[in-house]
């Protein structure tokens, strides 16, 4: 700023002496400014006798000038994902300067870290004369920002043909950017041709500051033809048309590249009254000539309505002689087609006849119910048919014992015919639907031969012949029984 420099006289000091630095002029103070650089002497002399001196060298350095203009790199730009900068001076170097971007705050260090973007001045000065100073300007400037969010356009879409597609990127655009579609490998092109399908992440970065990136995500379709198929619509079976290998019928298929194979897959069967009954789900896959592939469920549902029924023929009716059992082998036996589990219930009602008082009739009934609660009956009727009690002897004196010829349990077979015969087999009496009540014997004979017609017959051995139907089977069906013996009449 000025190369000139002041000295000032220290010793000896007083009123006494004065001084000089060319040995001719010489004055009283002490000071002596702006002189110039260079070489002097300092003479001091007493006032009282000026031959009395004593002098000194004295030598003004010239000022060392400004230091060379800074130069600097800057090895550390803004960037998106630190939006700072670092500087570092490459000259003038050396112990002896220092170094500021404020002008006020000087360091030694040559590095200047983590400034913000913006216009700096940097200045180097000397430490032996800080008012040695050279400067130069510095711009910091700000990371470029992320590029807006990349578009693009699918240029050529997947086909039967070719299952690939082209996508062309529509912004940003320029110079300044890169795209990529595997974050890795960047280009400078907008297009990406041949494409499988799948998902993808399309990015752009700037080309200044790689680290300032933006992305969108997409998908390519499988193809523009995508396999559609339909399935066949829920069924329901009946457990007994289930048959292994029963085409319950294959998927339609809507639009596919080429021919379409299927195979279907079947889920466990559950749900159901039985093992053998429920819903299970069938899956279908379709896939064709391109490789594409398609999925569909049927629902697919198994029931059991039928209700058990009777293994074998049994009898609804059946004859049996009051003296015997009743057989085991026409009790009815039931099975199931879905089931072996069948729950029998079994009862049994006596029904009596008031007109025969030695038959009787036994109604069996079997209630057969499986786990899905389908049911069945059967009723089955016992006819009991007693053979007839004869009572051989008639003594028709009105005395309530023996009054007619009784036999037991003729009502119970209403075709019937009864016979009286003497013992020389001469007919006495006959008659059709004898009752015991009001067609009956009286001892009174019926034939024409008779002495005295409508009389009491004479004391003595008859004989009689009972002859009937009896039931024995189903249809009306029955046998003729035919009854002799001794009959004995007493007046």
């Amino acid at each position: 700023e000025d190369n000139t420099a002041d000295i000032e006289v220290t010793a000896p000091l007083g009123s006494a002496y004065e001084y000089s630095l060319d040995g001719t002029n010489f004055q009283s103070e002490v000071d002596f400014t702006n002189l110039a650089p260079g070489d002097y002497t300092l003479t001091v002399r007493s006032i009282t006798d000026t031959s009395c001196t004593s002098s000194t060298a004295v030598s003004i350095a010239a000022s060392p000038g400004a230091p060379e203009v800074p130069t600097f790199i800057i090895p550390r730009a803004a960037s998106c994902e630190d939006n700072t900068a670092d500087i570092e001076v490459t000259s003038p170097l050396g112990s002896e300067y220092e170094y500021s971007l404020d002008g006020t705050n000087f360091q030694s260090e040559v590095d200047f870290i983590n400034l913000t973007p913006g216009d700096y001045t940097l200045e180097v000065r000397r430490i032996s004369d800080i008012s040695c100073v050279s400067s130069t300007a510095v711009s910091i400037a700000a990371s470029p920002g992320a590029p807006e969010v990349p578009t693009f356009i699918i240029s050529r879409a997947a086909s039967c043909e070719d299952n690939t597609a082209d996508i062309e990127v529509t912004a940003p655009l320029g110079s300044a950017y890169e795209y990529s579609l595997d974050g890795t490998n960047f280009q400078s092109e907008v297009d990406f041709t041949n494409l499988a399908p799948g998902d993808y992440t399309l990015k752009v970065r700037s080309v200044s500051d790689t680290s300032c990136t933006s992305s969108t995500v997409f998908s390519l379709e499988d193809s523009a033809f995508e396999l559609k198929i339909k399935c066949p619509s829920d069924i329901e079976l009946e457990f007994s048309d289930v048959i292994d290998g029963l085409d319950l019928g294959a998927p339609e298929v809507i639009a596919s590249c080429g021919e379409v194979t299927f195979s279907f897959v079947d889920s466990e069967l559950v749900g159901g009254c039985t093992a053998n009954t429920g819903s299970f789900i069938r899956t279908f896959k379709g896939v064709d000539s391109a490789g594409h592939t398609s999925t569909c469920k049927q629902t697919i549902t198994i029931v059991d309505t039928s209700p058990p029924y009777i293994e074998a023929d049994v009898p609804e009716a059946f004859f049996i002689d009051c003296e015997d059992e009743i057989p085991e082998d026409i009790a009815p036996v039931f099975i199931d087609n879905g089931d072996r589990d069948v729950s029998v219930a079994f009862s049994e009602n006596e029904i009596t006849d008031s007109t025969c008082s030695l038959n009787k009739t036994l109604e069996r009934i079997w209630i057969a119910t499986d786990s899905c609660g389908n049911e069945s009956s059967f009723v089955q009727t016992i006819y009991y048919t007693c053979s007839l009690r004869i009572y051989n002897a008639v003594s028709p004196n009105n005395n309530g014992l023996n009054d007619i010829f009784l036999i037991e349990g003729i009502e119970c077979y209403p075709d019937n015919n009864v016979k009286i015969f003497n013992r020389w087999g001469y007919l006495l009496y006959e008659t059709n639907n004898y009752d015991n009540k009001n067609n009956v014997f009286k001892g009174v004979s019926e034939d024409r031969f008779t002495i005295s017609k409508r009389k009491y017959l004479a004391d003595g051995d008859y004989f009689y012949m009972v002859t009937y139907k009896k039931p024995v089977g189903n249809g009306g069906k029955s046998s003729v029984v035919r009854l002799t013996g001794n009959l004995y009449v007493s007046n």
